[in-house]
């Protein structure tokens, strides 16, 4: 796609439930005549808000209990794809049949199978160093925050003091270029330390529709908040019902949700739209 169509494309999204953005009915026609409807939702800014410290975004008491009921609905494959580690997504949301892409998608685990991005085990050792440097190079920057998440590695800096981002930048762009075979991408508010290969969310939603083996009719959503999120966007376009959620930036999705609860009053609407059978 050229810069020009790809300058087009960013738009600015429609509200799903509105009438003349053609989100809600459309999807509900095609889900009802479906055999399952396949839902990928983030985790942070998604299915919670986002917190000044990672482990803060847990789940409310009544997410938890929709997200069950959700994961339960014969007609409903639900999955969600985070830059969370594996183990943190897996316990945070604490359910055997969800499917989970992690790491960005780098860790795919869909029940009983499992696949990992061979790069991802390659590059292991090399981010503990890096991750080792970052820790050292930032001990006496208040608010920032090293996580290792064994495929990947994040820079969280919401509650950073006495250093500008930029100079943050610079500091991890400089241990980075003596490392090579790693890259790092802007989210909300974080740095993503990943292996340098094409690879992404958008490709990793891709390679979980291929694990499921489901009917090429079946529906599929995408929900996320993060710029990491617009890959999924761009690869889904042509078959899904892709929302952003969140105002205040162009984005590659169709649709629009204001926040959180937004996302989970669909999740409701979906729940008990569609009928009890297989």
């Amino acid at each position: 796609m050229s810069r020009v169509k790809e300058a087009r494309r960013l738009l600015a999204p429609c509200p799903f439930f509105s009438k003349r953005s053609g989100g809600w009915e459309p999807l509900l026609k095609r889900a009802k005549a479906a055999g399952r409807t396949v839902v990928f939702l983030d985790y942070d800014g998604t299915l919670v808000p986002i917190r000044p410290r990672p482990g803060d975004a847990v789940l409310s008491r009544s997410a938890r209990a929709l997200l069950v009921a959700v994961s339960r609905h014969p007609r409903i494959s639900l999955h969600i794809v985070t830059g969370r580690s594996m183990a943190d997504i897996r316990r945070l949301v604490g359910l055997k049949n969800v499917g989970y892409a992690a790491c960005h998608g780098f860790e795919i685990n869909l029940g009983q199978t499992s696949w990992q991005h061979p790069a991802a085990g390659e590059v292991r050792p090399l981010l503990r160093d890096v991750g080792r440097q970052l820790r050292r190079a930032l001990a006496d920057v208040e608010g920032t925050i090293v996580e290792d998440k064994g495929s990947t590695l994040s820079v969280h800096y919401r509650g950073m003091k006495g250093l500008r981002v930029d100079a943050l930048k610079k500091i991890v762009s400089g241990i980075m270029q003596a490392c090579g075979r790693l890259r790092v991408r802007s989210g909300k508010k974080v740095l993503e330390i990943w292996p340098d290969v094409t690879w992404d969310k958008g490709r990793a939603t891709a390679k979980m529709l291929e694990m499921l083996a489901l009917p090429a009719s079946s529906p599929v959503v995408y929900i996320g908040d993060d710029r990491t999120d617009e890959d999924a966007f761009r690869a889904l376009a042509p078959v899904a019902s892709t929302i952003l959620v969140g105002r205040g930036r162009t984005s590659r999705a169709l649709y629009l949700f204001d926040d959180p609860d937004a996302v989970l009053s669909f999740l409701r609407r979906l729940l008990h739209a569609l009928p009890q059978r297989d």
